[in-house]
């Protein structure tokens, strides 16, 4: 089953998950700088028609997302191995969506079938860590935690979702609104999940109890 990711004495994450949340979104501003200056994007001509690829954001997914499964899992106290599969699957899910938006003709949609599965055993995993952190983290953390899951499930579902409906897959949606509707579930997941994890740190803080020094 594998170790705790977190130990007792790491439960107190400090100012852990205000680095993270700060690093987060410095790589979010380079990433859609990337795409306004249009370093960030790429042409793809198929059929006579040109689709516009947002390699920058699969990148900034592929650091990201693990790195709040990673701030996730010392939240909810996840063993190593939880850590590992949620980490692993999003990484898999990520590759299989990019290989597929970069490949030409239906064989494409045979790579977002693959990032499809991955994403609903990441949703798998994260949901049965509700349930196991419901008995190993008490107080303010466990409803933290929950939401932490939650709230990731509902943005990160907007990815294989865009894809299939954007450039990438059918176009049944324009360029404008895959944009828009992307952008805004990857800034409002960040948000959202940053200010939760900052919350979670703040309680495990005040939960702590202070150091025994001794006394002269």
């Amino acid at each position: 089953m594998g170790g705790s990711f977190s130990g007792p004495g790491t439960r107190a994450h400090g100012p852990m998950m205000h680095f993270l949340a700060f690093f987060i979104f410095s790589i979010s501003v380079f990433t859609y700088f990337s795409m306004w200056s249009q370093s960030g994007l790429m042409h793809v001509e198929e059929d006579g028609e040109d689709r516009i690829l947002f390699p920058a954001w699969y990148l900034d997914w592929a650091i990201t997302i693990p790195a709040f499964l990673v701030a996730i899992g010392m939240v909810g106290n996840w063993s190593i191995s939880s850590v590992v599969g949620a980490v692993g699957s999003a990484l898999i899910m990520l590759g299989l969506l990019w290989f597929g938006a970069a490949t030409e003709g239906a064989y494409r949609f045979v790579f977002w079938a693959g990032g499809v599965f991955f994403f609903g055993l990441l949703a798998f995993l994260l949901m049965a860590e509700v349930y196991r952190a419901a008995k190993r983290v008490a107080g303010k953390e466990a409803s933290v935690h929950a939401w932490l899951n939650y709230f990731a499930i509902f943005t990160w579902l907007s990815i294989p979702v865009m894809w299939l409906l954007g450039e990438a897959g059918t176009r049944a949606a324009s360029l404008h609104v895959e944009v828009v509707i992307t952008a805004a579930a990857d800034v409002l997941s960040k948000v959202l999940l940053s200010v939760l994890l900052v919350s979670a740190s703040s309680a495990a803080t005040k939960a702590s109890p202070s150091p025994i020094r001794p006394t002269r």
